[in-house]
C-alpha cells in the first residue's frame, strides 16, 4: 500500500503526514511562517518510551513480534494512531492499540492523551 502524504492544519500549525523507517510514520510539524519545521517519528520504540504508555504497563512490543505503527487519520486537534503487534512473522494473531495525540497548541508537538487496546 502506497503511503500518501496529507497537508493538515491545526490551529495555527501545518502537519504533514509522511512514510517513516520500516513499519514507522512521520510528521512534519510547523507554521508558514517558521523556516524551522519539528520532525516527529510514530515509532514503537517512541511510542513504548512514552510515560503514559508506560504507566499502562503495557508490554506489547517483546522479542520476536513485529510491530507495525501508522496513522490512522488525523481529525481536529487529534492525530490517531495504529500500533500492530503480531506474535507470528506474518502479523497474525494481532493485537492493536489505539493511541490518541494532541497537538500541544504553544510547541507544536504531538502529545499521548489516550491508548485503547483492541483484540
Amino acid at each position: 500500500m502506497e503511503k500518501k502524504e496529507q497537508l493538515k492544519k491545526i490551529g495555527e500549525w501545518l502537519v504533514l503526514q509522511t512514510g517513516g523507517e520500516f513499519n514507522t510514520d512521520s510528521l512534519l510539524i510547523g507554521k508558514e511562517d517558521y523556516s524551522n519545521w519539528n520532525s516527529f517519528e510514530i515509532s514503537s520504540d517512541k511510542t513504548e518510551k512514552d510515560s503514559l504508555w508506560k504507566s499502562k504497563n503495557f508490554k506489547a512490543n517483546k522479542m520476536g513480534k513485529l510491530s507495525k505503527v501508522s496513522i490512522k487519520e488525523i481529525i481536529g486537534n487529534e492525530i490517531i494512531i495504529n500500533y500492530l503487534v503480531s506474535s507470528s512473522k506474518e502479523y497474525k494473531n494481532q493485537e492493536v492499540s489505539e493511541i490518541t495525540y494532541e497537538l500541544d497548541q504553544i510547541k507544536g508537538i504531538p502529545v499521548m492523551r489516550k491508548i485503547k487496546n483492541k483484540k
